[in-house]
C-alpha cells in the first residue's frame, strides 16, 4: 500500500489524526520525558537510537482518545471505551505506570511505523482492525509476541530485525486481505 494508493479519504483523516496528535503532544508535554532520559534502561541496549531518539513516554491514568468518528472513522470509535495498559500516537506512549513490558510493546509499534512508513502503517492498521478486528491484527500479533518473549528473557539479538521482517510480511498480508 503505497501512500499514492491511498485514497483522499484516508489522506485527510490521516492529516486530521497528524493534526490531533500534535496538539496532543502539545496538551501533555508536561507528563512527558525523552524515553533516553526516563529510568527504562533496557530500552538504549535494545533499540537502535534512529528508531527510538524522539519518543516519549507520559504516564498518565486517562488516556486521550482521538476523535475518530469526526475523523471519518465512526468504525473506531469503541476505542474510547477500551482499557488498555499503554497506547502511542505516533512516537508518544502513553501509559498508566512505568511498566517494562507495556512500554516494550508499545515501541514495537513505533519499530513497525519506522520500517513501514508512519502513514502507511496507520492506514493498514485502521483498515485492519475495521475488516478483522483488533484480535488478529498481525502488528498487534507480532507486538505481543515480542513482547512475551522479552517478558521470558529469551529476545534474540537480531529481533529487531526479525521485527522488521514480520512487520513487512505483515503488511503484505494485510494488502492482500484488504484487497480480497
Amino acid at each position: 500500500m503505497k501512500p499514492e494508493h491511498i485514497n483522499i479519504d484516508i489522506k485527510s483523516v490521516l492529516y486530521e489524526y497528524n493534526k490531533w496528535i500534535a496538539t496532543t503532544k502539545q496538551k501533555y508535554s508536561k507528563y512527558c520525558i525523552n524515553i533516553n532520559d526516563s529510568k527504562l534502561n533496557f530500552v538504549n541496549t535494545l533499540f537502535p537510537q534512529d528508531i527510538i531518539h524522539n519518543v516519549l513516554v507520559a504516564i498518565i491514568d486517562d488516556f486521550p482518545f482521538p476523535p475518530f468518528e469526526k475523523m471519518g472513522f465512526p468504525d473506531l470509535a469503541y476505542w474510547n471505551n477500551i482499557k488498555l495498559a499503554g497506547i502511542t500516537y505516533g512516537d508518544l506512549i502513553f501509559t498508566k505506570k512505568i511498566n517494562e513490558p507495556t512500554i516494550f510493546h508499545e515501541l514495537i509499534h513505533i519499530s513497525q511505523k519506522y520500517f513501514i512508513g508512519y502513514d502507511i502503517y496507520h492506514t493498514a492498521y485502521a483498515q485492519y482492525v475495521i475488516k478483522k478486528g483488533y484480535a488478529t491484527n498481525p502488528f498487534e500479533i507480532i507486538a505481543y509476541k515480542y513482547e512475551k518473549i522479552f517478558t521470558d528473557n529469551e529476545l534474540e539479538d537480531n529481533f529487531v530485525d526479525n521485527i522488521k521482517n514480520e512487520s513487512l510480511q505483515a503488511m503484505a498480508n494485510i494488502e492482500e486481505i484488504l484487497n480480497t
